[in-house]
């Protein structure tokens, strides 16, 4: 079809190549990548359809096909990618690449309601990481850079230009010289070996239970690659323990949440992890918000790649720029909690299987 059709035909056109002519569509907002939707089919099968970001690589969904399987075959669930008529991973029309996805059922949450939350999602997250610690055949490797300090510092460098001629560069420019200097500061973490990861941990990407509230299935496997598991693990902390939104201007660090979602990885990841890890685990939630506010301060200025709500700020910038300032308190909230959560999280990982550690935790399947 033709580059200028509109989108409902584009739509249309995408729904055809997978035969879901006679289906429903309704739009999911969760997500600051690429636009999702819900299908539902005549026969009342439903699907998870994406228009990928342009700025996806052209592995990505070769990849989630080969990593679905082997986490299905270790038991447990994932989506599974779902290729079109003509057998491609992809739909290319008007310009714009979509996948398909089977849908798995569950609830996902924008916080932990109960720290029952925390260290299911922790269990299941280990289970993730021994499900792929054998990489799976015929990977692609690529590198997304997601939680790379250095590389988001080097494109906030490269900024600088744009930075000088920016509207609101007078609210910018102190934002920038602080993430500068806190970058600076940070030590580098030590030699770790490389691991499979998700690589995108944030709370929105676990799926619970309906009838028990536990966590069975991790979602957007864009991001599994290659990575440190400190890194891996600090930017699920930093998700799942911030008692406050991610784009609010403060953050609080949830002990509690910390020392049960600990406590679940621990609980399934006995002999896996080695202790340089353990021992870096608070050094890579500092990394990670630190890195993230790095990521969001750079889309506050160039303006072309998060998602951002016009319902609540003026402008891609000023959304932006909540978010990395929300990052940043988080980053300093865990950079003063550093002694507490580190003898937290060693207590919790050498307890291994021993759950009863928990007090009053309800452990359900």
């Amino acid at each position: 079809m033709a580059t200028g059709a509109s989108e409902p035909q584009q739509l249309q056109s995408v729904l055809a190549s997978y035969g879901f002519q006679e289906a429903t569509v309704e739009e999911i907002t969760a997500g600051l990548i690429n636009r999702t939707l819900l299908v539902t089919t005549a026969c009342r099968d439903r699907y998870i359809l994406q228009r990928l970001h342009p700025a996806l690589p052209d592995a990505v969904s070769r990849n989630i096909e080969r990593v679905s399987r082997q986490l299905l075959a270790s038991g447990l669930q994932s989506p599974e990618l779902v290729r079109t008529l003509d057998g491609d991973t992809e739909a290319s029309i008007g310009g714009a690449r979509w996948r398909t996805l089977s849908y798995v059922d569950g609830f996902s949450q924008t916080a932990f309601l109960h720290p029952a939350d925390a260290y299911h999602a922790g269990r299941l997250v280990a289970r993730f990481h021994r499900a792929l610690a054998r990489q799976p055949d015929g990977f692609e490797h690529h590198d997304m850079k997601l939680l790379d300090l250095d590389f988001h510092l080097a494109r906030l460098l490269a900024c600088e230009k744009a930075l000088v001629t920016h509207r609101r560069r007078r609210a910018l420019l102190p934002l920038v010289d602080t993430l500068g200097d806190a970058a600076s500061r940070l030590p580098p973490l030590p030699a770790l070996p490389t691991r499979t990861c998700h690589g995108d941990l944030k709370i929105s990407n676990i799926l619970f239970r309906r009838e028990d509230r536990v966590a069975t299935c991790l979602i957007d496997l864009d991001t599994v690659g290659q990575g440190l598991l400190p890194l891996e693990l600090g930017d699920a902390m930093r998700s799942w323990c911030n008692l406050a939104a991610e784009d609010n201007a403060v953050a609080h660090f949830s002990d509690e949440l910390f020392r049960n979602a600990v406590l679940g990885y621990a609980s399934a990841a006995s002999g896996f992890l080695d202790e340089a890890e353990g021992d870096s685990l608070v050094a890579g939630i500092a990394r990670a918000c630190l890195t993230l506010a790095v990521r969001f301060c750079v889309d506050a200025i160039r303006e072309d790649y998060f998602a951002w709500d016009a319902t609540r700020f003026p402008s891609h910038s000023e959304h932006s720029q909540r978010r990395a300032e929300s990052q940043f308190a988080l980053y300093a909230a865990v950079h003063d909690q550093r002694q507490r959560l580190t003898d937290i999280a060693g207590a919790a990982l050498n307890s291994g299987e021993n759950t009863q550690a928990v007090t009053g935790l309800p452990f359900l399947g």
